[in-house]
């Protein structure tokens, strides 16, 4: 029905190769859990489901690693494999890194902006609920009473998404619907509603598809993966290593994670700045190809 070469094709193979993956890494992962913990296989969502037990939240820190492998990593990898795809892992520019980095930073003012634009539509008691548990169980995942507790976080939160997911959306999808010969603007923005839904947390849905349109944009100019996963991992990092230090009494900041708390004179500010940066980060790049 499709050819072998064909986006459809492929496509089609990669959701194959993920569910394959997805499948192996979660039994093998639900398999050490009931060993290590000893738990019965038919105790098993009871014992998951119990927020209040820290046995509970690192078996489920363990399945969110597992899925990781299994949804981003396996696949991709494999896909490239059998697609003969190359990612470009040259050594990043540390100027180009700074302002990456920046570029996200300042990013915020625009997370703010369509944060609040979010919380004008409507969810539907469903999703409502869904919210709240995945907001509960971020909240647990961010407690932290130990340096071996950041570290876990760390990988956890911040090093397994960063590389798993750049090097599926940016890397592939993103890639594959520009080699196609879609418009590169709607690539960076398909590719980016892809990834805001695929997190399945409607009233950040906005917010992450503007995270997801800048890391996108990185990924374009400069053609190289490490700088979207540095900035993905670096916007991930600074929520546990700031909820480590606050945790701990280290840093005075209380930090909400699904509340942004930035001005409107501070979001259009950072926003402006955000605008500027990206046209000065484009022209840096150019002159390295002149």
């Amino acid at each position: 029905m499709f050819k072998s070469g064909s986006i459809f094709f492929k496509l089609l193979s990669l959701l194959i190769l993920m569910l394959i993956s997805t499948s192996f890494c979660l039994l093998v992962s639900n398999f050490f859990i009931t060993s290590y913990f000893d738990v019965s296989m038919q105790n098993l969502d009871f014992f998951l489901s119990d927020y209040s037990s820290k046995k509970s939240i690192l078996a489920l820190k363990i399945i969110q690693i597992a899925s990781a492998f299994g949804i981003f990593i396996f696949p991709v990898l494999i896909f490239f494999k059998i697609y003969k795809m190359k990612l470009i892992y040259d050594l990043p520019n540390l100027k180009l890194v700074f302002l990456s980095i920046l570029i996200i930073f300042l990013g915020n003012g625009m997370v703010d902006l369509l944060f609040k634009i979010n919380q004008l539509f409507p969810l539907s008691d469903w999703m409502i609920s869904y919210e709240e548990n995945a907001k509960i169980i971020t909240q647990k995942f961010l407690i932290m009473s130990s340096f071996n507790d950041l570290l876990l976080n760390i990988f956890v939160i911040a090093i397994l998404p960063a590389i798993g997911e750049e090097i599926l959306f940016r890397g592939l999808i993103q890639n594959s619907l520009i080699e196609n010969k879609i418009n590169y603007l709607y690539s960076i923005v398909i590719t980016a509603i892809i990834f805001s839904a695929i997190h399945m947390q409607f009233a950040g849905f906005l917010p992450r598809l503007g995270l997801g349109i800048l890391l996108g944009y990185i990924y374009f100019v400069t053609k190289n993966i490490w700088y979207p996963i540095i900035c993905h991992f670096f916007n991930n990092f600074l929520i546990v290593f700031i909820s480590y230090l606050s945790q701990n009494n280290l840093l005075q900041v209380q930090l909400d994670i699904d509340n942004y708390q930035l001005s409107n004179f501070t979001a259009v500010l950072f926003l402006a700045s955000m605008i500027y940066l990206i046209f000065y980060f484009k022209k840096e790049i150019q002159k390295r190809t002149i």
